[in-house]
């Protein structure tokens, strides 16, 4: 009985140390479990933090370059791609490609696909040069394995063709389509015709719905924004909103990914109700439901994702636009001042003209609120974007440099102004002799040449003006009519009276002809 009780004893110690044991080995994969179970529940903090541990676990035992190491970074990229952190994916694939490139061979099929995924996620990141260097790396993978999977090199054409569009590459994408679809046997009812390239996004676009767990998958949503936004481009804006309705329709979400999709579908859907007259107030509530949605997706992310910061920036600009032209300049200051932070974060090249357009505008918002020294420094920061990106002679360069002299001008400081009125207009003579910016900077140059006394530069100023004006916007425009009133003024100043009468009776006669038309609604 003793022997039996101890033999007892002995097993169960054995059995205690051999669980502990394996527990202590597999604490890798207790760890990776219990952050797949996290994120499938939506606390998605807590997976990350379980991830860490599996991850450290695992390379303690494995080294970096294990299997089973891998097999975490690729849990990592769905986690961090489901949080919106498209870089923290992006690093997590590197490092699986790394491994599958070891492990399997720079050939194999695991490297095919993690190419294939790791290039959607720089599409994601607006890195498009990189996203097809990698697409088409993928793929050739694919075309040179026998036992690879018609539909996954079907799916990376596919995006082979998304991102040509975004490289301005219409033609090409056309072909990737046309091969991808001929894999997945789906037949081209429809020509190219009237509707370019749509067919081939609607086609692909049902063959993804077909393929998909969910008829309306993620991938689906996206593939239904490209399609809307190129029937835009062809000016199709009804068949753009039907393809928009689905999204439009979906219910709120907290998971970044859709609700960054929701918030481009209300903001194309912005655009394009505000394209027609009547529809202009519904226009500004899909933007301020876009603005809503970008402004949520961006409160689940603990960093910053730069397809949400560019698209919320751009929306916040936009509606910041719409206040100017009401005249609200005031409302529209914290609107740009927001949009620009934000797109400071991660500035990619793409945005680098957009930056410089939205300091130009809220430049324009301070000197209209008589904040001038902090127009002063937007429209000067303006000035170096704009010219390192669009070249010292382009007409928004100049005018620029008009209206940061137009402060210079107000403050005293003529010399400065005058330089900077004949650089502007020595950049568009340059290019541009007959732009519509140029009789306000004359106009402007002669006020300035008028109060320093030099009335023959002056006169050749506001005789320029004058001539440039009546061409580019008729002899009854307004600006024609405040040319003439300050001709007039300097003609009063040199003694020529007669001149400077019929200069203020031409003026005059002008004013009342656009006071008539404007109350008559015409």
């Amino acid at each position: 009985m003793g022997w039996w009780l101890f033999g007892s004893a002995v097993g169960a110690l054995v059995l205690f140390f051999s669980m502990g044991w394996v527990l202590w080995v597999y604490r890798w994969r207790v760890m990776l479990g219990a952050a797949q179970r996290e994120a499938d529940s939506g606390d998605l903090e807590t997976a990350e933090r379980h991830l860490q541990e599996a991850l450290n676990e695992a390379v303690r035992r494995y080294g970096e370059g294990g299997v089973r190491v891998g097999q975490i970074w690729r849990f990592a990229i769905d986690l961090y791609r489901r949080k919106g952190q498209i870089e923290q994916a992006r690093q997590a694939a590197k490092q699986a490609l790394w491994i599958a490139e070891a492990r399997y061979g720079e050939q194999s099929l695991e490297s095919a696909e993690l190419h294939s995924l790791s290039a959607a996620l720089a599409f994601e990141g607006h890195a498009f040069r990189e996203a097809e260097a990698l697409a088409l790396r993928a793929m050739a993978i694919q075309s040179s394995s026998p036992s690879a999977s018609a539909m996954e090199g079907a799916r990376t054409k596919v995006l082979l063709g998304r991102i040509s569009l975004r490289l301005d590459q219409p033609q090409r994408a056309v072909v990737y389509f046309e091969e991808a679809l001929r894999v997945m046997e789906v037949p081209l009812l429809v020509g190219r015709g009237d509707r370019g390239n749509v067919v081939y996004f609607e086609e692909a676009l049902r063959v993804m719905e077909a393929h998909a767990e969910h008829s309306e998958s993620k991938q689906a949503h996206t593939i239904r924004l490209e399609i809307a936004d190129l029937l835009a481009l062809q000016d199709q804006d009804e068949t753009a909103l039907q393809m928009l309705e689905p999204l439009l329709l979906l219910p709120d979400s907290s998971e970044p990914t859709v609700l960054r999709d929701r918030a481009e579908a209300f903001s194309l859907q912005s655009a394009l109700l505000s394209r027609q007259t009547n529809k202009k107030q519904e226009a500004r509530v899909a933007l301020e439901q876009a603005l809503r949605l970008w402004r949520e997706s961006t409160a689940h992310l603990t960093q910053g994702q730069h397809t949400v910061e560019s698209g919320f920036a751009r929306d916040l600009s936009r509606l910041g636009a719409w206040f100017q032209a009401e005249g609200k300049q005031a409302e529209a200051i914290p609107l740009y001042e927001e949009a620009i932070a934000r797109l400071r974060k991660d500035l990619l090249e793409a945005d680098k003209e957009a930056i410089g357009g939205w300091l130009a505008a809220l430049g324009d918002a301070y000197r209209h609120t008589d904040q001038a020294e902090k127009a002063e420094a937007a429209y000067i920061e303006a000035l170096e974007w704009q010219q390192a990106i669009k070249g010292d002679t382009h007409p928004d360069v100049s005018v620029l440099r008009n209206n940061l002299a137009s402060i210079y001008h107000a403050q005293g400081r003529l010399d400065q102004a005058g330089a900077l009125y004949r650089l502007a207009l020595r950049s568009l003579d340059a290019a541009h002799p007959q732009h519509p910016s140029i009789p306000a900077i004359l106009n402007n140059l002669g006020g300035i040449c008028t109060t320093n006394g030099q009335y023959g530069e002056a006169e050749q100023a506001y005789q320029r003006a004058l001539s440039v004006a009546e061409k580019v916007f008729g002899r009854d425009h307004l600006d024609v009519a405040g040319i003439l009133e300050n001709h007039a003024a300097l003609l009063h100043q040199t003694g020529d009276f007669d001149r400077a009468e019929r200069w203020t009776q031409r003026a005059k006669k002008i004013r009342r002809n656009n006071a008539a038309k404007h109350r008559e609604g015409i």
